[in-house]
C-alpha cells in the first residue's frame, strides 16, 4: 500500500500519512546537489526521469535530496548533458530542484529535503557545525524558509533534513548558542513551521555525548534527558547515521559477541526512542561495501533492527500494526566512495 496524498504527521514512534495508515520511508540519498556542479549526478551520463523511475522501479518511495546554501547562490547548475536532459539547460540549482521534485511527485515518490553542507564541497561542513563563516546560521534559516514557502502545499515534499552530520564541537545540549545542535535544531524547525506546518522535521544526533562517540549526525543519547520541542507539535523526527565496518571500524564491531552485540548497541544510541514510543527514527544514511563476512553480518542485523526486531530474535517487538524505523540508503550515486544502490 502506498502514502496516500497530503502530509505526514508523527504518533508516538510512527509516522502516519493523511489516511491515518503508518508508513515507512524506504528511500535513496541522491546526491551532488550540494557541491560543485550543484545537481543530484548522474545528469552527465543519463536522463534524470529515468534515473528516478528506475529508483521507483526498484522500490525506493524517498528520495532525501541533499542542498547547500553554497548551491542557492549559484546562477547555473553545472555538468548535465542537455542532449539527455534538455529540459535543464541553463536551470540553476533551484531550478533543477524543481524539475526533480515535480518528476517525483509525477511518478509518486516523496522527497526530503537535505541541508548538506553550507558552502559547496562534499560531505558535512569542515567546522562540524551548521554554519560556516559564509554562511552564518541567519542564512541558513532564510533559505529553508525560501524552500519551505516554495514548496508549500506541494505534498511531494514531505520533510526537511535541518541539516547533515554535526559533529565535532557540536554537542547535544550545554546552552551554548554557537555549538548546541539542539536548540539550533529547535530554532530552524520553528522558523521553518512559522511558513510551512505541513513538514516533518528531521533532526540528526550528533557525534560525541558524554565521552561515548558514534557516527557523525549519530548520536542521539542526549535526546532522553533534552528532548526536541518544536512550536508545531507531532512532526519531529530523529535521524542518525550509522556504516558498516568497511567505511570505518568502530569499537562495536570489533566486540567478542559481534554481530549479537549490535541489536543492544542500536537501542542504547536511537532505538529507545522506538522501544519506548517516543518518536520515529529515520536512518539517513547507511551503508557498507559487502565486501566482508563481517560487513555482511552488520547489514544484516541493521535491516532486522529497522525492521522492529529491537533484540535481535527474529520478530518484531514494536506490535501489529507498527512500523520499525525508516531509512534513506546512502547512495544512488555509483561516484560515492561508500556504497551505491545503482
Amino acid at each position: 500500500m502506498g502514502i496516500a496524498k497530503g502530509f505526514l504527521h508523527t504518533d508516538g514512534n510512527q509516522i502516519v500519512d493523511s489516511s491515518g495508515q503508518n508508513v515507512k520511508l524506504t528511500g535513496v540519498n541522491w546526491f551532488g546537489g550540494e557541491g560543485f556542479v550543484f545537481n543530484p549526478n548522474g545528469m552527465d551520463m543519463r536522463g534524470y526521469w529515468g534515473m528516478m523511475e528506475q529508483m521507483k522501479e526498484m522500490g525506493f518511495n524517498t528520495i532525501r535530496l541533499p542542498w547547500s546554501d553554497a548551491a542557492l547562490d549559484a546562477d547555473r547548475a553545472t555538468g548535465i548533458d542537455t542532449s539527455k536532459n534538455p529540459d535543464l539547460a541553463n536551470k540553476s540549482p533551484l531550478e533543477v530542484m524543481d524539475k526533480v521534485i515535480d518528476y517525483a511527485g509525477r511518478i509518486g515518490m516523496k522527497v526530503i529535503l537535505d541541508h548538506h553542507r553550507s558552502s559547496d564541497g562534499a560531505s558535512a561542513n569542515e567546522n562540524g557545525l551548521w554554519y560556516d563563516d559564509k554562511y552564518p546560521e541567519s542564512k541558513m534559516i532564510e533559505n529553508w524558509k525560501m524552500l519551505a514557502e516554495r514548496y508549500k502545499g506541494n505534498d511531494t515534499v514531505v520533510g526537511a533534513d535541518l541539516h547533515n552530520e554535526p559533529h565535532g564541537q557540536a554537542t547535544w545540549g550545554g546552552g551554548d548558542k554557537a555549538t548546541d545542535w539542539a536548540w539550533a535544531a529547535e530554532r530552524i524547525g520553528n522558523e521553518i513551521q512559522s511558513v510551512n506546518k505541513d513538514w516533518l522535521l528531521l533532526v540528526e544526533g550528533v557525534e560525541i555525548h558524554e565521552n561515548q562517540w558514534e557516527w557523525w549526525g549519530g548520536n542521539l543519547r542526549g535526546a532522553k534527558d533534552r528532548p526536541i520541542e518544536f512550536d508545531n507539535p507531532g512532526k519531529l523526527v530523529y535521524s542518525v547515521h550509522s556504516y558498516g565496518p568497511s567505511i570505518h571500524e568502530m569499537e562495536w564491531f570489533k566486540a567478542s559477541d559481534y554481530p549479537n552485540n549490535l541489536p543492544g548497541q542500536y537501542t542504547d544510541n536511537w532505538g529507545w526512542l522506538l522501544k519506548d514510543d517516543k518518536a520515529p527514527v529515520l536512518v539517513g544514511e547507511f551503508g557498507g561495501k559487502l565486501e566482508t563476512d563481517q560487513d555482511k553480518a552488520y547489514m544484516a542485523k541493521l535491516i532486522d533492527y529497522m525492521n522492529g526486531d529491537l533484540d535481535g530474535n527474529g520478530t518484531n517487538d514494536l506490535g501489529a500494526g507498527k512500523e520499525g524505523a525508516s531509512w534513506t540508503y546512502w547512495s544512488w550515486n555509483p561516484n560515492s566512495g561508500t556504497p551505491a544502490a545503482s
